[in-house]
């Protein structure tokens, strides 16, 4: 949880770490200066994340009570006030550094001890202490307070432990389990470990921090066929997103399903519908039209040639010997076309400088045609520096097909 306590040009932040496996929380808080309550808050929350990303943590949780910014932020989004553009840049970079970041929103009251802290250390400096929890968490005692106390005896009587206090930050896990929807029902991936569609949903689903069960289906087994997967999809291909009662069966499908209007710049990726952190489309129009442009070339115009159905059909007719030269020559076309479009646009990342679906769709193919095909990207130096940069992203990283649960020790299944 993180508070903010600001006037005239002073700031005291707030942290209160929570970590579901401790016994204790800790307190940190420290003066500074912001020009104005939103800054202060914006520096709180780099500071947690900051200190979650030193601490080494790999997915982070962040409560706060103010509602305009947690909503922006978990959307992905800078906030309606440009002096604070520059700090929501920084706190949306720092996500990157997390396979799965979210903000929500609490109320003030709820966020009540963080606001008391970061008061204190806008007032007389720097706090840093320990909340224990012995026993029922629920239900502190006079052992929680005096065990708190004695690793803070400075506190002054302006800043009293409390029941309330107490009571505050030991149901903050609750808190965190009700605002990240861990009572909702938990979606379920049909995928095969090879398979860069089911690859590029892995990756959405990591970036969106969205928990869920693998359901491995081997394709060279022919387990896509059996009666009861054809019932999720009919032509038996992987990935199968099940979302409850929704059931969605194409990479297509679960990335860009729902479409407001019939131009496709317009489209809503059905995630982003359900799940709007980390936005998988930017809000800039030109940009969004890339990013489709990127998503289209790659599902109909590389992956497909490449695909598990037509290579088997390739060595049937005419030899294993004319697979390579067959995929070289079509996804080598096809890259050619992917570096021009990106010359323009490419920053960081493939539109930009965050995280977006062209991202999604070409970190797979880029994968495979390395790995599997042994091809050099020598000879186009964006994919090359993409596919760099995507090896340093957790939800890329967790991706990859050798992480997952069916990922053989030989690479013939």
């Amino acid at each position: 949880m993180v508070d903010a306590s600001w006037k005239e040009g002073d700031a005291g932040l707030a942290v209160v770490l929570v970590e579901p496996s401790a016994g204790s929380s800790k307190w940190m808080a420290k003066r500074c200066k912001a020009a104005s309550p939103m800054e202060a808050e914006m520096l709180a929350i780099c500071w947690a994340l900051q200190l979650g990303k030193d601490l080494g943590h790999d997915s982070i949780t962040v409560l706060t009570d103010a509602q305009i910014l947690a909503k922006s932020l978990q959307a992905r989004r800078c906030p309606p006030v440009w002096k604070v553009r520059p700090l929501a840049l920084n706190i949306l970079n720092l996500c990157s550094a997390f396979s799965s970041c979210n903000f929500f929103y609490i109320s003030r009251s709820d966020n009540s001890i963080g606001y008391s802290i970061a008061k204190k250390a806008r007032i007389d400096g720097h706090v840093t202490s320990l909340l224990f929890r012995e026993g029922s968490p629920a239900k502190p005692n006079d052992k929680n307070i005096n065990l708190t106390a004695s690793f803070n005896p400075s506190i002054s009587s302006d800043f009293r432990l409390n029941q309330h206090s107490l009571l505050t930050c030991s149901s903050s896990l609750s808190l965190m389990a009700t605002a990240t929807g861990d009572d909702q029902p938990k979606l379920k991936l049909y995928s095969y470990w090879r398979s860069s569609c089911s690859f590029r949903v892995r990756i959405a689903l990591n970036l969106k921090g969205l928990d869920y069960d693998y359901e491995a289906v081997n394709l060279v087994k022919g387990e896509q066929r059996n009666p009861e997967f054809l019932k999720l999809n009919p032509i038996g291909y992987v990935p199968v997103l099940v979302d409850g009662d929704i059931v969605l069966s194409d990479s297509f499908a679960i990335l860009l399903v729902s479409c407001s209007t019939a131009a496709a710049v317009c489209c809503v990726p059905y995630l982003d519908e359900k799940y709007p952190q980390h936005p998988l489309l930017p809000t800039d129009l030109k940009r969004k039209a890339i990013n489709l442009q990127v998503a289209n070339i790659v599902s109909a115009s590389i992956q497909p040639l490449q695909n598990l159905v037509l290579l088997s059909y390739i060595k049937e007719k005419f030899g294993p010997e004319e697979i390579t030269p067959w995929v070289k020559y079509h996804l080598g076309n096809g890259f050619a076309a992917l570096e021009g479009l990106l010359k323009n646009y490419a920053g960081r990342y493939a539109t930009g400088d965050e995280v977006f679906l062209a991202d999604l769709f070409l970190a797979p193919q880029i994968h495979s045609f390395v790995t599997r095909f042994n091809f050099d990207l020598s000879q186009y130096p964006i994919l090359s520096r993409l596919n760099e940069a995507y090896s340093l992203l957790p939800a890329f990283q967790n991706a990859m097909p050798e992480k997952q649960p069916d990922y053989p020790s030989s690479s013939t299944s």
